[in-house]
């Protein structure tokens, strides 16, 4: 199944929030998102079922291995692209890393990385 938009978002707030090996709690992932509990829950459980990202014990979420490595991706290719659109568009930060978010879903494989 392709990721979406939706995917991408989820994936690169639980890297922020789970940090190295911590977990996130569906509470902060809700509020970093500005998304309800029962919407971050639901998105957390098809990161689930997609094999991207597992639940523990008193509601915490973590990475895979899988995750963590698409997550990385993300955040490379999302740089690349950010970059583009405020060199080349002249768009500001916060505006640039939106349009850049968008994007990602439909770029070709390998689209903002480094060679």
């Amino acid at each position: 199944m392709p990721l979406t938009q939706g995917h991408w978002r989820y994936l690169m707030v639980l890297r922020a929030l789970c940090g190295e090996d911590g977990g996130a709690r569906i509470t902060d992932v809700s509020a970093a998102l500005h998304v309800s509990k029962p919407s971050a829950h639901r998105m957390v459980l098809r990161l689930t079922q997609m094999e991207l990202a597992e639940a523990a014990p008193r509601g915490r979420v973590y990475l895979t291995a899988r995750g963590r490595k698409l997550a990385d991706l993300c955040q490379s290719r999302l740089g690349g692209v950010r970059e583009l659109l405020q060199n080349e568009l002249k768009m500001g930060e916060e505006e640039a890393g939106r349009a850049a978010l968008a994007l990602l879903e439909y770029l070709p494989e390998g689209t903002g990385t480094s060679p």
